[in-house]
């Protein structure tokens, strides 16, 4: 049997494998508008909270944080977020 020498592909920490993978992201919210922008893997997405009020306990307007995004289930994941907001998963949606 031959073995492979072959170093598998290095993702970068952010990647996404597929579609549905959670990437490493940040994010910061609009104070004008309360639109958040998340940044990650190279693109921004401009999306609004469907529940404001749980994501401002933990947001503070124009701070960046970093998260967990799944940009198929428009999901931002919040480490530690329960704590003060009683879950760290954010609905988003299109404004």
């Amino acid at each position: 049997m031959q073995s492979s020498t072959q170093e598998p592909l290095a993702l970068t920490q952010s990647s996404a494998r597929f579609s549905s993978d959670w990437i490493s992201a940040r994010f910061w919210k609009d104070r004008t508008t309360g639109q958040l922008t998340i940044a990650a893997d190279g693109r921004l997405w401009n999306l609004e909270p469907e529940q404001p009020e749980l994501l401002d306990k933990v947001v503070d307007p124009a701070t960046v944080k970093d998260a967990e995004f799944n940009a198929h289930l428009k999901i931002l994941l919040v480490p530690r977020a329960h704590e003060i907001a009683g879950t760290s998963f954010f609905r988003l949606s299109h404004p």
